[in-house]
């Protein structure tokens, strides 16, 4: 971000080109590397950190995504690296999926993606509701609910949806294939994220 800020294009193009092309696993979930590894902890043993730092990272990307094009207006290195910010966006819709069919309409956690906001925050949150339980551990990490991390998804979904919009196939040198999953992937993004925000500020 700072790197774009500053005119230094070159240098930003490079540094997000290379994450998004080896730090994005197929499935659209990042790559924290070392952050996986178990660290002792102070209440029960061992976790192993499955979110070690937090969720909130894959709207963050695709904004900075969004950003690297905008700024640079480079559409050939955004053709190059579509297909991985895609995937970030496809994951964020199937989050999204989970978190309609796991509490009712009315539920507070209605609508709101699960899992720690950050590193440090995987024992806070938004645990039970209306009588019932807080959520288990897993992993030794108590998985709750964080405004951050649906606001920071909803952001990336928008920023993402925006894009897609804003650069159309007759603009940017793309592959038939990618066109077409570009216009459908903008339309589906922009079309839940106005229902997001609106289950958000609920």
């Amino acid at each position: 971000g700072a790197l774009l800020r500053w005119g230094l294009f070159d240098s930003a193009l490079s540094k997000v080109g290379f994450y998004f092309q080896h730090f994005i696993f197929s499935n659209g979930t990042i790559d924290m590397g070392h952050w996986k590894d178990k660290w002792a902890d102070l209440g029960d043993g061992q976790y192993n950190c499955t979110y070690p730092d937090g969720l909130t990272d894959h709207g963050r990307m695709l904004q900075l995504f969004a950003d690297t094009v905008r700024y640079t207006r480079n559409e050939t290195w955004m053709a190059q690296h579509i297909g991985a910010a895609a995937r970030i966006g496809e994951y964020l819709l199937r989050a999204r999926n989970e978190s309609l069919v796991k509490f009712p309409q009315g539920d507070p956690r209605y609508g709101m993606i699960y899992g720690p906001a950050e590193h440090d925050t995987c024992s806070m949150g938004m645990g039970g509701m209306n009588g019932q339980p807080a959520q288990p551990l897993t992993d030794g990490q108590y998985m709750l609910y964080y405004f951050s991390v649906s606001m920071w998804s909803w952001r990336g979904m928008v920023e993402l949806g925006t894009l897609l919009r804003d650069y159309p196939c007759d603009k940017a040198d793309f592959a038939k294939p990618q066109c077409k999953m570009g216009r459908q992937l903008s339309a589906t993004l922009l079309t839940e994220a106005q229902k997001f925000k609106a289950d958000i500020d609920a």
